[in-house]
């Protein structure tokens, strides 16, 4: 497993597990039920369902039909510390998984230009059986 982290702040996990052909890749969001108040509890997790209701290039069913389309899943889930939203695909469709994930993530949150950039540039030095971004 490799750690790396860039001049934004942005730190990327990859592991190479040569003996699938399958890639995962998901985004941890350093906001879990930790950060809420009593007023504001169960925030993360709604938010987290919220997400998956469509974006302003993919509706719901869209979201959900790309990734299945190829046999794929997609998914999310919400802990005391973070947040995450992943998709689990064949390694050919890493670059589907990365746009499906990251157009879900309000862009003030991800620079998804930067994003596809560097998923490009780890997977040809590695060809890596998953990627994991944290922001």
């Amino acid at each position: 497993m490799a750690r790396t982290v860039l001049p934004s702040g942005l730190r990327i996990v990859t592991e190479e597990e040569r003996s699938v052909r399958s890639a995962a890749f998901g985004i941890w969001v350093n906001v879990g039920s930790r950060d809420e108040s009593i007023s504001t509890a169960g925030a993360s997790h709604f938010l987290e369902h919220l997400l998956f209701k469509g974006t302003k290039k993919r509706t719901s069913l869209e979201i959900s039909s790309a990734i299945e389309a190829v046999g794929g899943e997609t998914n999310a889930f919400t802990s005391k510390e973070y947040t995450c939203f992943y998709a689990r695909v064949i390694d050919k469709d890493l670059p589907l998984a990365v746009d499906v994930i990251s157009d879900l993530l309000p862009p003030r949150l991800l620079n998804k230009n930067m994003l596809m950039q560097n998923v490009k540039l780890y997977w040809k030095r590695s060809q890596c059986a998953m990627m994991i971004l944290v922001i």
